[in-house]
């Protein structure tokens, strides 16, 4: 006859051994989880494929480039300044994201642009809009569809208002590529100061009149 001893050990302990061990994996497998769940709505949903070119807009700065590889966990974009960013795809979900290979890439670019209340203001105008129908990769004719509503893409300055010290003017152009919106924009800006160098067109800066009353 053989006998069989029973050890009986206390059930709290190990309970509660187990319940933190599973807060502590819970806690650490989280991020893993939360980045193939990720994954996995970036690969069926497609925002966007490998070559594609997109903005994400909610960062700063922007981040401008060329998606170079989707993982599972993870996007691999090749930035305009030749750099190559790994981004996890929970982080590729949060942010709001334009994929210029999936729409029409011609965007519209504004330019605020002062003069001073004694410059001719038709002269201003004309000037403006002469230096940006020159500007390469400016549209210059056409029309595009937003919501229903029609454009001319051609270069139009309109005036802003009033401001303390300028008449406030906006040039609305729109370009082929947004990649290339810096290069255009300070082009324009360069040129029109020159212009309105040449044209007696003054850009005015804010000043202030200071009245010192002495004490008697």
């Amino acid at each position: 006859m053989t006998g069989v001893q029973t050890c009986a050990l206390p059930i709290s302990p190990v309970l509660a051994g187990i319940g933190v061990l599973s807060v502590v994996l819970g806690f650490a497998l989280a991020p893993i989880v939360s980045g193939y769940l990720a994954g996995f709505f970036v690969l069926s949903d497609r925002p966007y494929e490998i070559g594609d070119r997109i903005e994400v807009l909610d960062t700063d700065p922007p981040i401008k480039g060329y998606i170079e590889d989707v993982a599972m966990r993870f996007t691999r974009i090749k930035t305009i300044e030749n750099n190559v960013l790994t981004v996890p795809n929970s982080n590729m979900l949060e942010k709001v994201l334009v994929n210029y290979s999936r729409q029409d890439t011609r965007t519209r670019l504004e330019l605020p642009i002062g003069i001073s209340y004694d410059s001719d203001l038709d002269k201003a105008i004309d000037v403006i809009e002469a230096v940006a129908k020159k500007t390469e990769d400016v549209l210059l004719r056409g029309d595009i569809s937003i919501g229903g509503v029609g454009y001319r893409l051609g270069p139009k300055v309109m005036v802003e208002g009033y401001g303390e010290s300028s008449i406030d003017l906006i040039l609305r152009v729109w370009i082929k590529d947004p990649f290339h919106m810096k290069r255009i924009k300070s082009h324009i800006y360069m040129t029109v100061f020159k212009e309105f160098k040449k044209n007696g067109i003054s850009i005015p800066y804010p000043h202030r009149d200071i009245f010192i009353k002495e004490k008697k």
